[in-house]
């Protein structure tokens, strides 16, 4: 590289530097700093909110009619434009309402038909009253045969918020398992109460459709069907919870249950 061409390229990085340089928010200097000496050598996230809305209101960029929008725009990448976007960001964070600012102090109220959110203080709308669920609603469970014989075994009310413990853990159940299945030569009579048993999912993930874990689960649920226990409860060291131990999910629930039976 000649003497020419380095002084070319110095002069090149140079320029990129200043450019650098007066891009970002820097007011290091008493003459540079843009609120007439006041709160020198503050960070501008330490200044108050009520001093930065004031200087916005009074500075902010008002458009032209004969300013064009590209141009009304780039007034806003000089240093005094990127300042005030900075204080309209601050602004509209400091300002912005909570996640539950609309359902902190209201209530559900409804007609039979349809449900609305109303705030606390305001008259309950003509023909609505208050509470969430609807009386003349069309939803309706798509429940399985199987289910419903066991729900109606247990005397369960099928309905999705009402608590149905698992045979294993005594946790709320999702899941209706067939012990024995057809696809792992199981009899035609599956659908039997003998044969089901309420499991979480992840229990059902677990020991669902393996063979070794068969006869326990057998053994655990005649036991829930005859004394309304889940395993866990009268035999925490059975050796299926040690696969639970390997779930920290699942691994405070068994030790626990262990310690208090010792």
């Amino acid at each position: 590289m000649n003497k020419e061409d380095k002084i070319k390229l110095d002069k090149i990085i140079a320029d990129k530097k200043l450019a650098i340089s007066q891009s970002h928010l820097r007011f290091t200097d008493e003459h540079t700093w843009p609120f007439n000496g006041i709160y020198t050598g503050y960070r501008l996230k330490h200044i108050p909110m009520e001093f930065l809305r004031q200087y916005f209101k009074d500075h902010n960029f008002i458009k032209t009619p004969n300013e064009s929008c590209s141009e009304f725009a780039n007034r806003y990448q000089t240093v005094k434009g990127k300042l005030l976007s900075y204080i309209r960001k601050r602004i509209k964070a400091t300002d912005r309402k909570p996640k539950n600012y609309y359902t902190k102090n209201s209530y559900y109220v409804n007609n039979g038909k349809i449900r609305k959110r109303i705030q606390e203080g305001r008259p309950i709308p003509e023909g609505f009253k208050k509470g969430y669920k609807l009386d003349n609603h069309n939803f309706k469970l798509n429940v399985r045969k199987y289910t419903k014989l066991y729900y109606n075994f247990f005397g369960y009310t099928i309905d999705p918020g009402f608590f149905v413990p698992c045979e294993l853990t005594g946790q709320k159940a999702v899941d209706i398992h067939h012990i024995s299945c057809g696809g792992m030569g199981g009899t035609d009579q599956e659908d039997t109460i003998e044969n089901l048993m309420a499991l979480t999912r992840d229990c059902h993930q677990i020991f669902g459709d393996k063979k070794q874990f068969n006869d326990i689960l057998l053994e655990a649920h005649l036991h829930f069907i005859n004394h309304g226990e889940s395993l866990i409860q009268h035999d925490p060291h059975n050796i299926i919870f040690d696969e639970l131990l390997k779930f920290n999910k699942w691994k405070n629930l068994v030790l626990k249950a262990r310690r208090l039976s010792s």
